[in-house]
């Protein structure tokens, strides 16, 4: 437990979340012409919005649908995420399908903003300060005075930080928008929220213990969660879960009233329900599989990462797949995730070990 005496109050994990909020609202990226160039930006190009290492790919994958296929849905989403620091949006609501006008508090989107941020700075730091040591001994051979040696190393430093990267300010609109889901989610579906937070994200901490994960913004979703978002929140139709016969590692989550389900049991099968769910306009296939899928690239994948009978996570990253062919020998795919889009060629018979279930439905 902590206190913070700027504020006068406690507060239970990390930082005080009105100190967070202050430093996030301070950023230059968080000027209102900056955030809504990125909307703008996004709604251009759908496919650049960049989850990064957030963990929200089951938050961010339905803002880049409806950032793709309901883009009126989109602006609201945005425009109720911002309401608390852009005048102009002041007391904008998103309107949910099944639980009418939500509104958006941005103090707890800025919490785990914050944190995400200052944690990438502080590994940051660290590589850099261990960069410039390994270096160090090269440095004094070419340099014979102090004004060399303190000016050849602020030259490798700079090197060191552009090679390094920095933290790209515009994700603040990317990771926002997508928490904002799972802040209405906790609004509307208290029970959901607890349960997600507690049995499926403890998977993700090595001492079992959930709020490791979740104090950082960080919020897995199971299938019929990721289903409650499409379908309760953003007003997805027709949607409908293919389910492979997997023994499910962690419980599942409540099932969502009139969502229907079928079972895949052989790759031939799934790619008839992708003919049937996801060929109209506006339609999306949003799927779990195992990250290992997408970061093979474009190679042909002949051997499994994944055990699709044991495995010790159902699934661990979250999807859209925006094209599904079968060939005699392969599964050819074209997947958007990380602000790409992948083509990936599988041996088809492997491919049911990298993928675990597909949420269809259009927008």
């Amino acid at each position: 437990m902590g206190y913070c005496f700027k504020h006068i109050l406690f507060y239970r994990y990390g930082r005080c979340p009105k100190c967070l909020e202050s430093e996030v609202r301070a950023l230059p990226d968080a000027a209102k012409y900056q955030l809504i160039g990125r909307e703008n930006a996004l709604l251009a190009n759908p496919w650049k919005l960049n989850q990064d290492q957030f963990g929200v790919c089951g938050l961010a994958t339905p803002v880049y649908l409806i950032m793709r296929s309901a883009k009126d849905k989109a602006r609201q989403l945005f425009e109720a995420t911002f309401a608390d620091i852009i005048p102009d949006f002041a007391n904008t609501k998103f309107l949910t399908s099944n639980y009418g006008p939500q509104s958006v508090k941005f103090r707890y989107l800025a919490r785990g903003y914050r944190l995400q941020q200052r944690s990438w700075e502080k590994k940051q730091d660290k590589r850099l300060k261990q960069e410039m040591k390994r270096y160090e001994p090269q440095l004094r051979q070419v340099y014979t005075t102090k004004q060399e040696l303190r000016e050849g190393r602020d030259e490798l430093r700079r090197d060191i930080k552009e090679q390094l990267g920095q933290w790209h300010g515009e994700l603040l609109v990317d990771y926002c928008m997508s928490r904002a889901l799972g802040y209405i989610m906790k609004n509307t579906a208290p029970s959901r929220y607890t349960g997600e937070k507690i049995n499926f994200n403890s998977e993700f901490s090595t001492t079992q213990n959930y709020r490791e994960v979740t104090r950082m913004g960080h919020l897995a979703l199971r299938t019929n969660n990721a289903t409650f978002v499409l379908s309760e929140l953003l007003g997805a139709k027709d949607v409908h879960i293919a389910k492979q016969k997997v023994e499910a590692s962690v419980p599942l989550a409540p099932p969502v009233s009139g969502v229907t389900e079928t079972q895949f049991e052989t790759v031939a099968r799934l790619h008839n329900l992708f003919q049937t769910h996801a060929s109209g306009r506006g339609s999306f296939a949003m799927a779990a599989i195992y990250a290992g899928l997408v970061n093979e690239g474009s190679m042909l994948i002949k051997k499994s990462q994944g055990d699709a009978k044991f495995p010790r996570l159902s699934y661990n990253h979250w999807v859209n797949i925006e094209k599904f062919d079968l060939t005699t020998n392969n599964v050819e795919l074209l997947i958007w995730t990380w602000a790409k889009f992948w083509r990936v060629r599988v041996d088809k018979n492997v491919f049911l070990s990298y993928i675990q279930d597909v949420i269809f439905g259009h927008f």
